[in-house]
């Protein structure tokens, strides 16, 4: 999976964030999001069109999906669905106050090193004429 993070800032327009997922979703990315200002809502959009049916040729399954479309096309559709979230498929929720906890650090043991010494003799030999 490509990991993508989409920088958190201001003045960034709804249009550019639209041209910007049409495009990576265009490259046949595949999208993981982080903790970023707009996680949740690009990617509740990407469920709810996952579980609307419309899915791309590789995931494509007849019976269960509903609409064969390119990446442009899939794209589009998650940006019609920004702001909704999927009801079948559990909606993503990010939280602001959760803190990222880490394992103690334990230190490996030092490898054993033995130092070797390798004596090397070249001989010439000539042979008698």
């Amino acid at each position: 999976m490509t990991k993508i993070t989409i920088a958190k800032g201001h003045g960034i327009g709804p249009a550019i964030m639209d041209v910007t997922l049409e495009i990576i979703l265009a490259a046949g990315a595949a999208i993981e999001f982080e903790e970023i200002e707009v996680a949740e809502k690009v990617e509740n959009a990407w469920l709810k069109t996952l579980e609307d049916g419309v899915h791309t040729y590789d995931i494509f399954k007849e019976g269960i999906s509903k609409e064969k479309v390119g990446t442009k096309e899939f794209a589009k559709a998650v940006i019609a669905n920004l702001g909704q979230k999927p009801s079948i498929l559990n909606p993503v929720s990010y939280s602001t106050n959760s803190a990222l906890i880490l394992p103690k650090y334990k230190r490996k043991p030092a490898a054993k090193k033995d130092l070797a010494v390798i004596d090397i003799c070249t001989l010439e030999w000539n042979e008698p004429k």
